[in-house]
């Protein structure tokens, strides 16, 4: 059995990132970084180097904390977003807070015995999105673990930041 090299070096495709990153971050190389090519060409490239379309989604000025309401705004997300397809209505993501999500997914339940799938709000998958609690977990993990002069000390944000050779910006060292 016969090894070949080849099979170990990078392809055309890797070459094409690996110099990107050699003359972005090795000075050695940075004298041909204006030689790499920055955009590799793909088939999609004609298509996505046109200006982007936006589309308005609009406001509704309904209550979601309010039944009536909610049910006219999931009807309204599953009839003016959820695709139609050959196989019938597809699925989109629906998302908010815990409340939202439980209180949509109850009225979901309460449409089950509906005669067809926009009926039964078979469009809509309901998820919950809470940004507030996240944030709120990344205000206790930074007061717990970020220590100014901790650096230091085994385990600390600081030390693991230094040990990951992070540099912060002086603003960065002030607690939100």
């Amino acid at each position: 059995m016969e090894y070949d090299i080849g099979d170990s070096l990078p392809g055309p495709e890797n070459q094409a990132h690996m110099r990107r990153i050699l003359t972005q971050h090795l000075d050695a190389f940075k004298p041909f970084s204006r030689l790499v090519v920055r955009h590799i060409p793909h088939e999609f490239s004609k298509i996505m180097s046109e200006a982007s379309t936006h589309y308005p989604l609009g406001i509704l000025f309904k209550d979601e904390n309010k039944s009536g309401d909610l049910v006219d705004v999931l009807q309204h997300l599953q009839k003016e977003y959820a695709p139609k397809g050959p196989d019938g209505l597809e699925s989109i993501l629906v998302g908010g807070d815990r409340l939202t999500e439980g209180n949509s997914r109850n009225l979901q339940w309460s449409f089950a015995e509906g005669e067809s799938v926009e009926d039964r709000l078979e469009g809509l998958v309901f998820k919950f999105e809470d940004w507030h609690a996240i944030r709120n977990l990344f205000e206790i993990y930074h007061k717990v673990f970020f220590k100014e002069g901790s650096e230091r000390d085994h385990g600390t944000l600081l030390s693991n930041m230094n040990r990951l050779r992070t540099i912060l910006c002086a603003d960065e060292l002030q607690p939100p």
